[in-house]
C-alpha cells in the first residue's frame, strides 16, 4: 500500500499580509526509500516571521518555488531508515516543511535529539521560536 503525504505549498507569490491563497493543501504518493534516506513523520513544525519572505523572494536561503512544500523547521520521528546514522524511533530536528512526512538523505542539518527531551519542549523551549511551533496534525488536518 502506498504512503499518503499531505503538505502545503506555495501556491502564488503573495504580497502584504500572508493570505489562504498563498498556499495549498496537497497530497502526494510517497515514493519507496532509498539506500541512505529516512522517513521522518513530522510532529511539530515553526511558524516563523521569516516565511513571509521565504514564500516571496530570496531571502538567506532562496525563496520557495510556487508548487513546492513550504519550509519550516520542525521535530519528528523516525518511521523508515535506509541510512547507518538514524534508527527507527529516533527524534529528530531538521528543516522539513509544512508536510507531515520529509523523506530523503540527511546532511547537516538533520540531528537526533536526546532521548530524554520531549519533542514538544525540543521544538518549544529548546528553539529559537518558543511557542509559536504548532502541531502538524492540526494543520493538515484543518
Amino acid at each position: 500500500m502506498s504512503q499518503i503525504n499531505k503538505r502545503w505549498v506555495v501556491a502564488r507569490i503573495g504580497t502584504g499580509a500572508i493570505h489562504e491563497d498563498d498556499f495549498k493543501m496537497e497530497e502526494t504518493i510517497m515514493r519507496p526509500v532509498s539506500d541512505g534516506e529516512v522517513r521522518i513523520r513530522v510532529v511539530y513544525a515553526s511558524c516563523d516571521p521569516t516565511q513571509i519572505g521565504w514564500s516571496r523572494e530570496d531571502t538567506y536561503l532562496p525563496a520557495v518555488p510556487i508548487g513546492e512544500t513550504m519550509r519550516a523547521g520542525g521535530v519528528g520521528v523516525v518511521e523508515f531508515s535506509k541510512n547507518k546514522k538514524f534508527k527507527v524511533g529516533d527524534h529528530v530536528n531538521g528543516l522539513f516543511g509544512f508536510s507531515e512526512y520529509w523523506q530523503g538523505t540527511p546532511d547537516a542539518r538533520l540531528s537526533i535529539l536526546p532521548p530524554i527531551v520531549p519533542l514538544d519542549a525540543a521544538m518549544c523551549v529548546f528553539n529559537h521560536i518558543g511557542t509559536a511551533s504548532c502541531p502538524l496534525d492540526s494543520m493538515v488536518h484543518a
